[in-house]
């Protein structure tokens, strides 16, 4: 017999058909990740799988909080650089539930894992910097739990699991693929940091507000904020820029952030590299207005 939650989770997918997710409620927008999100917590994941003919996540803007202040409180407590003024107008993307499905089937790699964990302590460490002390922070404040998961490719994710109990801490849940582990410790430390820069970033977000962000805003910030962390902590982000590579939008803008705002090619011992590295890097296209259209 069909679960009431699950019913109701069929019915809200016949109410939003894909193409109608902007007339998705906020109180049914937070039913939705909270069924995804208990569906991978108790790994059932053949519900999910079932459900992938449609898209059941929708990521938006609340245009009831000001992100652009959000961002620019974010950036200014980090002493980063000015941040691109992207949000002038409404962003929005949907997440395939077979994606969640095929994202988020765990693996048995206690030496991936005791990698990811010894990364992470290094990053972690508050005497790094401002960006580190804020990573220390939300481990003191959430159980961040690591998985490795199936994967050939070269990716991440941050998940929010909320505590249902007082004086439990809520959990953040960062996934690396299997295949991020062929990549070397400096790529992989960005891609932590980053991941990480999610958990952050919704840490800090006003608590009148009600659903996910656009891509452009978390990811931007994931992007500068975790290559910051990582160099801060004695790892290379050109590597990661390597490894992910520059091949659609998403890519691209990530190495254009990476290599405008953050990268210091003083770090290498080898300055002869560096140079190179810089003039490799360089060749890539540095976009001096992000409006991407939709």
């Amino acid at each position: 017999m069909i679960d009431i939650e699950t019913l109701k989770m069929y019915q809200l997918i016949e109410k939003y058909k894909p193409d109608n997710y902007t007339t998705c409620s906020p109180e049914d927008t937070i039913f939705i990740n909270n069924y995804i999100n208990k569906k991978l917590q108790e790994r059932d994941f053949n519900i999910l799988y079932d459900m992938q003919r449609v898209d059941t996540e929708k990521y938006h803007i609340n245009q009831n909080v000001n992100l652009q202040t959000h961002y620019e409180n974010l950036y200014k407590e980090f002493g980063l650089k000015d941040f691109p003024t992207y949000l002038d107008k409404e962003t929005s993307y949907s997440h395939n539930i077979k994606n969640v499905y095929n994202r988020n089937r765990n693996i048995e790699d206690r030496e991936g894992l005791n990698r990811v964990r010894l990364i992470f302590k290094k990053i972690s460490d508050p005497q790094k910097g401002t960006a580190n002390a804020a990573l220390k922070s939300l481990s003191e404040n959430y159980n961040i739990v690591f998985n490795i998961i199936e994967g050939d490719g070269f990716d991440g994710e941050c998940r929010f699991q909320e505590s249902q109990h007082n004086g439990i801490k809520s959990s953040v849940i960062i996934s690396v693929t299997q295949g991020s582990l062929k990549a070397n410790d400096d790529a992989l430390a960005v891609l932590l940091g980053h991941e990480l820069s999610h958990g952050i970033d919704r840490s800090r977000l006003p608590g009148n507000y009600i659903g996910t962000i656009g891509w452009e805003a978390p990811e931007d910030f994931a992007n500068i904020m975790g290559a910051n962390i990582a160099q801060n902590a004695g790892y290379a982000p050109i590597e990661f820029i390597k490894a992910q590579g520059t091949n659609n939008n998403k890519t691209q803008r990530a190495a254009d952030m990476i290599n405008q705002y953050v990268i210091d090619f003083s770090v290498p011992e080898d300055k002869s590299q560096a140079k190179s590295e810089r003039a490799d890097v360089t060749k890539l296209k540095i976009l001096k207005d992000y409006k991407f259209e939709r």
